[in-house]
């Protein structure tokens, strides 16, 4: 098994000064369960940080992948995104609130790139938006698992590795919660308005406002989809003798 982690950088400002910082510290996470638990080789980690992603940008980082791929298409993969992201790509580095040109690695190629890959595939999105990736993912003909921070249609806090590792720990399958900054869910409330027949006022001693009515259902957040690949990435159970 092969493992690429790639982690975004963005710039920010401290006392006037412009600094690159990468985003590093859940990359590290998934490399040290790598490493000692599941006992995959250094040599079958391919790491690059925020320095990694400044030099290569995103032509360099999907001709990174697409050569990783290229060294054995059947052998099971699983590809790591830490960073910020957006409704179609990943915001590999993000420069005063906007990706910088260059460095927006968009789904619709990440995806052409993948279809070289036959073996099992697992994608770790920790970004925000990051199911939105399963609308370029129809085509693969390999078994997948995608695994996101967040849903197609929201932000994401923290990072989703925490929760991936802990169960795979216990040779369990991940379905990960939603942290929405407060809790960890799975469901979240969306309000459904009725139409403009259905608006009522509420009249105030200084004010009149208009409310439409309605009501609220439950929505399921899907944080997971595809295959049960999850035992690719169980700790290493060691030889007894």
């Amino acid at each position: 098994m092969k493992a690429i982690l790639i982690c975004g950088a963005e710039s920010v400002s401290f006392k006037g000064m412009l600094k690159v910082s990468d985003l590093n510290y859940s990359c590290l996470n998934l490399y040290h369960y790598l490493r000692k638990n599941v006992r995959l080789p250094e040599e079958n980690i391919f790491s690059y940080d925020g320095r990694g992603v400044l030099r290569l940008k995103a032509n360099g980082i999907a001709n990174e992948i697409s050569r990783i791929i290229a060294l054995d298409p059947y052998e099971p993969l699983v590809l790591y995104y830490g960073g910020h992201g957006l409704d179609g790509g990943w915001k590999l580095y993000k420069k005063s609130g906007k990706a910088a040109d260059g460095y927006s690695l968009d789904h619709k190629k990440l995806a052409n790139v993948l279809q070289k890959q036959q073996g099992p595939l697992i994608i770790i999105a920790d970004c925000c938006y990051a199911m939105s990736l399963k609308k370029r993912l129809k085509k693969l003909s390999c078994k997948l698992l995608l695994l996101g921070l967040s849903p197609e249609n929201l932000v994401g806090y923290g990072s989703v590795v925490n929760q991936l590792v802990r169960k795979w720990a216990s040779r369990k399958i991940a379905n990960p919660l939603y942290d929405n900054s407060y809790q960890k869910v799975r469901y979240v409330k969306v309000k459904r308005y009725l139409k403009p027949l259905g608006w009522i006022c509420i009249v105030g001693k200084k004010s009149r406002r208009y409310y439409p009515q309605g009501d609220s259902k439950k929505v399921k957040l899907v944080l997971r989809q595809g295959d049960d690949l999850d035992y690719l990435l169980y700790p290493k159970i060691k030889n007894r003798h």
